[in-house]
């Protein structure tokens, strides 16, 4: 294999976009597949702030694993006066820049006075 012409850079190039490409594709996916899952069951978009407090996260482990945490895709039951949520949460945990592994998960989270909760199938 002769490495001396250009022709690699291409190549590479190529292997580059298509790694970031399928990442794309797959982070969009799993958000319109939580955004039918949450319209299935009634919940509306949530553009509001943060639904929990810093002390209810720390005493929730889900929310004190590793760092980076992020919420996207939160949907609620009542726009105005949410009590349930489902939503996307997402964190890192490892090295920071060295080796370090994502992950994500879909949460419902729901209050614990209520008495009706939906059907989660």
């Amino acid at each position: 294999m002769d490495w001396a012409g250009v022709w690699w850079v291409g190549v590479f190039a190529f292997g580059i976009a298509l790694l970031i490409g399928t990442a794309i594709y797959a982070k969009r996916r799993r958000s319109s597949g939580l955004g039918a899952a949450a319209a299935q069951v009634g919940f509306k978009v949530y553009e509001g702030p943060i639904p929990f407090s810093s002390g209810e996260r720390d005493g929730v482990n889900l929310f004190s694993r590793g760092y980076g945490g992020k919420w996207r895709n939160i949907a609620a039951d009542n726009v105005d006066v949410p009590s349930a949520f489902l939503f996307d949460f997402s964190y890192r945990f490892g090295l920071r820049f060295i080796a370090s592994m994502g992950y994500s998960q879909n949460v419902a989270a729901f209050s614990a006075q209520m008495t009706s909760l939906q059907i989660f199938n």
